[in-house]
């Protein structure tokens, strides 16, 4: 459904900034400064919509040039720092520039500059360029990593690791990255009255 008014309030929608300074190509705002409402206009293809409907833990996005496999891997991140506050999530490429190519450039064309937090000195809000970490207001991070680079590879501590042109990264970087996808940041416990834990429930796959 593409929205023409805001769905909270009923007031217009307009084009929001994105973290690159110009206007969001997917989302929009409301207008009326009481409601803050931001809605993702995002219209997906076929193969788009069933990458992002599917709820395996372990999925990918196949397709050619221009086929929208990149924009779809961004939505699916999003979806996973709006739904979970405090995450952290890799996204490995090979090398920084096809990084930046198939992963950075759409994502800061995209995301809302309001979702992100600052701090003075960043030469884009809410981007650290040393440690190439992305900080949203909610604690989820998103740090953009190289394969090659072993010590930060063995600390991955993640809630979700997104592997960029998988077939250039070896079988063992991704063997070895199935174990870290750790962080309780994504889960959500269930406590009996002694206060043990007695399940939990990943809210974007739904697994117990």
């Amino acid at each position: 459904m593409k929205f023409t008014t805001c769905p909270k309030c009923k007031s217009e929608l307009r084009k929001t900034i994105s973290l690159k300074g110009s206007n969001s190509p997917t989302w929009l705002e409301c207008s009326n400064q009481f409601c803050g409402a931001m809605i993702d206009n995002f219209q997906p293809y076929n193969m788009q919509y069933n990458f992002l409907k599917d709820d395996h833990k372990i999925k990918g996005a196949f397709g050619g040039y221009g086929s929208g496999k990149s924009l779809a891997v961004i939505k699916d991140v999003q979806k996973h720092i709006f739904i979970t506050p405090n995450a952290y999530i890799a996204v490995i490429g090979d090398t920084y520039p096809l990084i930046e190519r198939n992963f950075k450039k759409d994502f800061d064309e995209d995301m809302p500059v309001k979702f992100v937090k600052g701090t003075s000195g960043q030469k884009m809000l809410g981007y650290n360029t040393k440690e190439k970490i992305y900080t949203m207001k909610n604690g989820a991070q998103v740090q953009l990593i190289t394969a090659d680079d072993a010590k930060k590879l063995r600390g991955i501590n993640a809630t979700k690791i997104v592997l960029l042109e998988a077939s250039n990264i070896v079988f063992d970087v991704f063997d070895n990255l199935k174990s870290r996808t750790r962080n309780n940041a994504a889960s959500i416990f269930k406590y009996d009255e002694k206060g043990n834990v007695i399940m939990t429930l990943d809210p974007q796959t739904g697994e117990v």
